[in-house]
């Protein structure tokens, strides 16, 4: 290969003078190494350096063309797995697959029936981002002489043929459609020379179809609020479209074959075997659209080199960040060392500004990131830390940018960004620019700005502590800090006081000092009846709830561990007198109110209730839309608990789901035996009588989750209804921050959890989302029938 600047998708050699082919140890010096282990790792590594890649790729070859009829299945194996796991090298492994065809014919043509059978398991199995890998491979076979140009025509016309199906949800075909749309940079050139005119058609499909597609459901994903922001197929439309205006001509991906071109040209091609596409059904969701984050200014862009929007080289090397962040998420070290190999590897303009520019639409992407929160957090640390003169400046501008969009950003988008910075300011002391946002402490205390920085902040207590934030942040930003963590003792003993809730409160606050059995606890409780002689049984019953679940945090409140314990302790004695739903609200709120200036505590404890039976996500929902707690909706924390307690339902649903299948499959094993021994005949009467009661298990938790949708969206349509006819009546704005607020988090919440609310839409659509309701309602349930049905 020509020497020169490296081009994107190369490698150095760690040794520049050592082949990866040859370098192997001996003696007593050698690990224990199969052979079959030897020929993965030669595969897997390969193309981990650059100098001298043609040579490794061709010396690979030549050894695994000798060790293929004794490793046939493991070789066509680790090529297949490390094209889908290490995405960034597909073009090594297709000109591997090339040479190994060209040597020999049979490998080329095994090489496409396990590529075949791969597609349609991950088809099958609707790993997505595999099929899109694994259709890219096949892309690039045909470059390298593997499959023939009319094969890979076949391939893209069965993929495009799903958007003729008929009741299909718009997501099944757009995908189909990125599927092939991602695979062309790689193969177009070679269509364009050869087969031009069903590469034509195949764009015209594509493009005929991008225009018909409804996209009224942009809102719901978009991170900033904006009619100059398009969905990720629009753009990649564009894209493609300079593309085939230069001739299908690229200059970023790494094509090692073209080394090897005349030779390879003597192989033989293949026909690709026939593919079918599975048909859809109710079990299938799809991945969700999503808009292309755009930081950076045609400015920036010319200033730093960077490839213009339009171009596919901006795509290609978005994609290629995109898809480590995806392929390589369960090793942070490692994403972040792949990371800064893309970085350095890229000469001809700044790649750091591509990977914080992904990052950070990753971190803001609707419904939700592709990774947990955490994970973006470090990969970002770590790349800081990697390159201190560059990606800082970057992430700095980067900040600052998304700060001035804060004012017309989803503000589910508000509060993530919120998160990430906290985390991200814990991380590195704190330090910070503040005074180029010091003229937000002029603003109203409701405005997007001020409500950013004061979630910022509450997300840098939970990392640390109120006195070090404190001392760590400039004096006038103190007023948007949080209260100084404590309980809210509501029956605190003062001097003069007597009520007589204070009086039952103190002496269990004794009797659990005394660790006095529950029965004397219940007789405690008791003596409120006496003390109040006049109270109505319903109110003694809520102040009973209430007294006993504040006494009990308060005497757990030393550590998260001291009241996790009391409340397993005294599980029996809160399922006693929590019972009703009514009274579960009671449970929710006293802890609410003890908890009220801790959140996390709130949370981990109502998360630790939900767990443990005492209430249930419905109530804690009920809670949280109560009038005097429904104002708060404007915190992140509030949704987190939404979020959890929903989470915590549904995994109940899949325990108990996969409780279930392990009977059935259990029950089955014996009724499959010819004679069963006295033991096996015991144990499958006892299946057989203990499957009534998995069975009711499964039918509970569908119940629990499917009334906590119901509640939910009840709750949501209640209080916006409310809202939106109260400000109509005082004709005022209805467009407030809390309105906007609320109307995003019951997008979010629908969109977020599309796959669960969907088995539930027939009782959604009959008793929420009918008659007349205001226009905003309607269009965020129907922004989600697009998304998903």
């Amino acid at each position: 290969m020509a020497t020169g600047k490296r081009r994107f998708g190369e490698r150095r050699f760690v040794d520049e003078g050592d082949s990866p082919i040859k370098r192997r140890r001996s003696g007593a010096d050698a690990p224990h190494q199969s052979e079959e282990e030897r020929l993965s790792s030669l595969i897997s590594k390969l193309g981990d350096q650059y100098q001298q890649l043609e040579t490794h790729i061709n010396s690979l070859s030549e050894v695994l063309k000798d060790e293929y009829p004794s490793f046939r299945d493991n070789i066509l194996k680790t090529i297949l797995q490390s094209v889908y796991e290490k995405p960034e090298k597909v073009s090594v492994y297709s000109t591997l697959a090339g040479l190994l065809n060209t040597k020999q014919s049979k490998i080329g043509e095994e090489v496409l029936d396990v590529l075949i059978e791969e597609i349609k398991s991950a088809l099958s199995s609707q790993n997505f981002n595999k099929v899109q890998l694994l259709v890219r491979f096949l892309a690039d076979l045909v470059n390298t002489h593997v499959v023939d140009v009319d094969s890979i025509i076949e391939v893209f016309d069965t993929l495009l043929a799903v958007k003729f199906e008929l009741n299909i949800p718009q997501t099944r075909s757009d995908w189909f459609i990125y599927c092939v749309m991602s695979a062309l940079p790689w193969v177009g050139f070679e269509l364009f020379d050869k087969n031009r005119e069903n590469l034509d058609r195949v764009m015209g499909a594509i493009e005929e179809y991008i225009n018909k597609r409804d996209k009224s459901y942009i809102p719901a994903v978009q991170v900033v609020f904006s009619e100059q922001e398009h969905d990720y197929l629009d753009v990649l439309m564009n894209q493609l479209k300079s593309l085939n205006a230069r001739g299908w001509k690229e200059s970023l991906l790494l094509r090692p074959y073209a080394q090897f071109s005349r030779y390879l040209s003597e192989g033989k091609t293949h026909k690709f075997p026939e593919l079918s596409v599975p048909k859809h059904s109710e079990e299938w969701f799809y991945p969700t659209p999503f808009i292309p984050m755009k930081i950076f200014t045609e400015e920036e862009e010319s200033l730093h080199s960077l490839p213009p929007s339009h171009s596919i080289e901006r795509h290609l090397a978005e994609d290629a960040v995109r898809m480590v962040l995806l392929m390589h998420c369960n090793d942070r070290k490692d994403t972040v060392f792949t990371l800064i190999q893309q970085i350095e590897r890229v000469e001809s303009f700044s790649m750091a500004h591509i990977a914080v520019e992904v990052l950070m639409g990753h971190v803001l992407q609707l419904p939700s990131a592709p990774n947990i929160p955490a994970f973006y957090g470090a990969v970002i640390s770590g790349l800081c830390k990697q390159k201190p003169t560059v990606v800082p400046v970057i992430l700095n501008r980067v900040v600052h940018f998304l700060f001035q969009q804060v004012t017309s950003m989803n503000p589910v988008c508000v509060n993530r960004l919120a998160q990430w910075f906290g985390y991200h300011l814990g991380n590195w002391k704190f330090e910070w620019e503040w005074n180029l946002w010091s003229m937000v402490l002029q603003l109203a205390q409701d405005h997007p700005k001020v409500r950013f920085i004061r979630e910022v902040l509450a997300k840098c207590l939970r990392l640390s502590y109120f006195e070090h934030v404190q001392d760590n942040i400039p004096v006038q930003f103190h007023a948007l800090l949080p209260p100084q963590p404590t309980d809210t003792f509501s029956y605190e003993q003062r001097e003069g006081e007597s009520r007589p809730e204070v009086t039952v409160a103190n002496l269990l606050l004794t009797d659990f000092n005394e660790k006095c059995p529950p029965a004397d606890l219940l007789g405690t409780l008791d003596k409120l009846d006496n003390l109040c002689p006049a109270a109505a049984p319903k109110d003694l019953q809520n102040a009973k709830i209430e007294i006993f679940t504040q006494s009990l945090l308060y005497f757990g409140n030393k550590s998260l561990t001291h009241c996790f314990s009391a409340l397993f302790k005294y599980r029996p004695l809160l399922l006693s007198i929590v019972k009703s739903p009514e009274c579960k609200i009671v449970c929710v709120k006293a802890v609410g109110e003890f908890l009220q200036s801790k959140p996390q505590w709130m949370q981990l404890v109502i998360n630790k209730l939900v767990r443990m039976q005492v209430v249930d996500p419905a109530s804690v929902i009920s809670w949280i839309f109560l009038p005097n707690v429904v104002s708060i909706l404007t915190r992140s924390f509030v949704w987190e608990i939404i979020d959890s307690v929903i989470h915590i339902g549904h995994g109940m649903y899949i325990k108990a789901c996969k409780e279930l299948k392990q009977q059935k499959d259990e029950l089955t094993s014996y009724s499959d035996l010819e004679q069963l021994t006295h033991n096996e005949e015991d144990r499958k009467e006892v299946l057989e009588k203990e499957m009534e009661e998995f069975e009711r298990k499964v039918e509970d938790a569908d119940q629990l989750l499917g009334n906590t949708f119901l509640v939910l969206c009840q709750s949501f349509v209640s209080v916006l209804s409310q809202h939106l006819s109260g400000c109509q009546e005082r004709k005022q704005d209805a467009r407030t921050q809390w309105y906007l607020c609320v109307l995003a988090g019951l997008q979010h919440i629908l969109l977020k959890y599309s796959h669960e609310v969907y088995h539930y839409m027939n009782e959604l659509e009959g008793q929420v989302f009918i008659g007349d309701l205001y226009s905003d309602i309607t269009q965020v349930y129907h922004r989600f029938q697009i998304l998903t049905c």
